[in-house]
């Protein structure tokens, strides 16, 4: 059903580029398919299912139940996975597309969830006996859901790593699309949410019995992952992404392209996605690591700057980064 029901999105999106309708009802179905997994799903329906009387107005909740073994999730999870690796290339040839960049973020938030599921089912049945007796000695219990959710955490953020340098890829190739940098936003704010998660579950008070060495792993993990996201996110785009520069022109101009143009709009879009980041990492109390991790620079001048900069450029676009 699902696939079917995919597929057809597939096609008329394919025959009517950026059609909104296709990629909602694309939307609905991995969501529906998403909420099967805990074998109900709700639906509203009419009070007295004739629309006449006082409960006209009333919506009842009906549950219809179904069954979903372990296996079926690993078959959701491989579906959502399909259309994540779907929208890179997409995005390649329709790089205006808002909402297949939208979609993409919201079923990457859903991968991430079902990926979250399966690994406490695969994870879970094998530490449960191993930290079974050691809980019922020290009377303690979550400890071993504690050290799998960490340990999804971290993976959760390695794979939002991958992402993050496949937008940097797309960038390259289409620097002056606001599009292509709202789907980089998109990738960058599910790798925020899971540092933030990771910050604050990892610091001992989901663990009654963490170890220093595990706090130590935790937090080593965190620095260096942010040491990357601030040289990958930040440092490259403030050189202009030097290394990636003549590979666009060359591309801009086998188009037909103005150079200038594009260097504008580049501009522009990068300026407004570090502020966006630097007020992201406030959001999500981030902001003392970010600072950490970007020493040579000073955030406050710069997020200043930027703020000026983009006040003076009339051709941004308002919403782009004055409602961040």
């Amino acid at each position: 059903w699902a696939n079917h029901e995919i597929q057809t999105c597939v096609k008329i999106a394919q025959k009517y580029p950026k059609n909104y309708y296709a990629w909602t009802h694309r939307s609905f179905v991995v969501r529906t398919l998403v909420e099967l997994r805990h074998g109900t799903h709700e639906r509203n329906a009419n009070g007295n299912g004739n629309g006449k009387g006082k409960d006209k107005d009333k919506d009842i909740i009906i549950i219809i139940p179904t069954t979903v073994h372990s296996n079926a999730l690993g078959r959701i999870r491989e579906l959502l996975q399909s259309e994540i690796d779907s929208i890179d290339p997409w995005l390649r040839r329709h790089v205006s597309d808002h909402s297949a960049a939208h979609y993409g973020g919201e079923v990457l938030r859903l991968f991430l969830q079902v990926q979250a599921e399966r690994s406490e089912d695969d994870g879970g049945a094998e530490e449960k006996d191993k930290d079974e007796d050691e809980d019922e000695e020290d009377g303690t219990t979550g400890a071993c859901g504690s050290r799998i959710i960490l340990k999804n955490l971290q993976w959760n953020i390695g794979y939002m790593q991958e992402k993050l340098q496949a937008c940097r890829d797309l960038v390259r190739m289409h620097p002056s699309h606001q599009v292509i940098w709202i789907w980089r936003r998109i990738c960058s704010r599910l790798f925020l949410e899971g540092m933030s998660k990771l910050e604050n579950t990892g610091t001992g008070t989901c663990l009654d019995d963490q170890s220093e060495e595990e706090a130590a792993a935790i937090e080593s993990f965190l620095q260096s992952a942010m040491e990357e996201f601030i040289a990958k996110e930040l440092y490259e785009i403030l050189l202009h992404e030097v290394n990636g520069l003549t590979s666009f022109d060359d591309h801009n101009r086998d188009n037909g392209g103005n150079d200038n143009d594009v260097h504008q709009e580049h501009d522009t879009f990068s300026s407004a996605y570090i502020l966006w980041i630097l007020r992201s990492a406030k959001r999500f109390n981030l902001y003392e690591r970010l600072a950490s991790a970007s020493s040579r620079l000073d955030l406050v001048s710069l997020e200043m700057e930027l703020i000026q900069s983009l006040a003076c450029d009339e051709s941004a676009p308002s919403n782009l980064w004055r409602h961040l």
